[in-house]
């Protein structure tokens, strides 16, 4: 198994503790130990002097997604570069999945032609779509409201009817299960449907991604 050895870095480990002056035996995809390993040798050696070593950040609010940037640019270089490993999409009610014919339209409305052959329906399809292509960063989505509603209604901006919030309960609940992490919305004005799919997404201990709409002095209205 293959050896890594980070030495001589400022390890800051995410525990809120002093750092530590200290080397980092990484072996495989795993981190072996942590201490002072004067002359032991590894497979790579890098000089980590000056430099803080920390895990990776997750960027949470991330929309890599939109626009299919993580289909144009997989590598996802930008945040890599600035140390983020795992970007979690489908933020401000708009996901790539679960698609239908009504969503497909919407997705169209709203990026114009499709830059990639959208040739996916769920999120386990998704997710299996993206493994198979191979991307720089760890990848997990939320899926939008207003990408579930696109499914059931279209665009029409109006309550829904129980049998429709049967069926997006039912599409949600689906997605969850595939391996979608939550549900987030657009800050939109259906409070009855956002508390509907929250409950759906507590059962299954996943999370709700709110997206704010003022979140400078009036954010205490926002929330």
């Amino acid at each position: 198994m293959p050896t890594i050895l980070i030495k001589n870095g400022l390890i800051y480990d995410g525990s809120g503790c002093e750092p530590l002056k200290a080397d980092i035996l990484v072996r495989g995809e795993r981190i072996a130990s942590i201490g002072n390993f004067g002359k032991r040798r590894a497979d790579k050696t890098i000089d980590a002097q000056g430099a803080i070593v920390a895990p990776g950040f997750i960027d949470i609010n991330s929309e890599c997604d939109h626009s299919f940037g993580i289909f144009l640019e997989p590598y996802q270089e930008n945040h890599i570069k600035q140390g983020v490993t795992t970007v979690i999409g489908g933020n401000r009610g708009i996901s790539l999945a679960p698609v239908s014919r009504a969503a497909l339209d919407f997705m169209r409305n709203w990026l114009g032609s499709f830059p990639v052959n959208v040739n996916w329906h769920s999120v386990k399809d998704f997710l299996r779509v993206l493994q198979k292509r191979g991307l720089g960063v760890n990848f997990g989505t939320v899926v939008g409201s207003a990408t579930i509603r696109q499914s059931v209604v279209g665009d029409r901006n109006r309550d829904l009817t129980d049998n429709e919030i049967e069926l997006c309960k039912n599409i949600l609940s689906r997605s969850l299960d595939d391996g979608a992490f939550g549900f987030s919305d657009s800050g939109g004005e259906h409070f009855y449907e956002t508390a509907v799919f929250a409950k759906i997404a507590a059962a299954k201990n996943r999370v709700y991604a709110a997206n704010f709409k003022n979140i400078g002095e009036q954010i205490l209205d926002s929330v």
